[in-house]
């Protein structure tokens, strides 16, 4: 039973065992007395009852609509008896350097080139051929040469001629090649031990 329910039934009891006769203008004095203090009271404790319901009621409010609209906000309380811990950590980058320079330029080599050629050459030689009719007249056996031909001969002679030709077309083509590199540091990392005051 609460307060307020102990409350009114003291003032119950009390109304109906109270002795003294009635006045004519209603209950005894002490009953009016006793009634109007019980009444007092309940009403100052169903005040302060009501005050303070509506003090948990805003206070709940209040929580839960800060914990809706900005949960994250929340921290876990500061204590003494926490301590962060750093360490250091190692980032490795790559910075694009020039390496060197590459140009093109042509130079002239000598080399000996030998092929080999058929050439042609002229001949003569005697070929006796019977005459289709028989001469005329007597033959005479110390007869003199009537005359002398000549015959001009031909030969092929190599003749060297030389030209320049495109031979092919030279460019320089960049490729990015992947290497592995090892990379090796020092990192600093904090530790925490616990020292008693006083004896160990």
């Amino acid at each position: 039973m609460t307060q307020l329910g102990r409350v009114a039934a003291a003032a119950l009891v009390a109304a109906l065992w109270d002795g003294e006769p009635q006045r004519r203008g209603g209950r005894s004095a002490g009953r009016a007395v006793f009634v109007g203090a019980v009444v007092g009271t309940l009403g100052r404790v169903a005040a302060r009852r009501g005050a303070r319901l509506v003090r948990q009621r805003l206070k709940g409010a209040a929580e839960e609509r800060a914990e809706r609209i900005t949960p994250q906000r929340r921290q876990a309380p500061a204590s003494d008896d926490a301590m962060t811990r750093s360490e250091e950590e190692l980032m490795v980058r790559t910075v694009r350097r020039q390496s060197g320079r590459v140009r093109l330029r042509k130079y002239v080599v000598t080399e000996r080139v030998q092929r080999t050629i058929s050439l042609r050459r002229e001949e003569i030689r005697l070929e006796e051929v019977p005459p289709s009719t028989p001469p005329a007249g007597p033959v005479s056996e110390d007869a003199e040469p009537s005359g002398v031909e000549e015959i001009v001969l031909y030969k092929e002679v190599p003749v060297i001629e030389k030209r320049v030709v495109p031979a092919e077309r030279v460019r320089v083509v960049k490729d990015t090649r992947t290497d592995e590199a090892h990379v090796a540091e020092e990192v600093r990392k904090e530790r925490i031990r616990v020292e008693r005051d006083g004896k160990r």
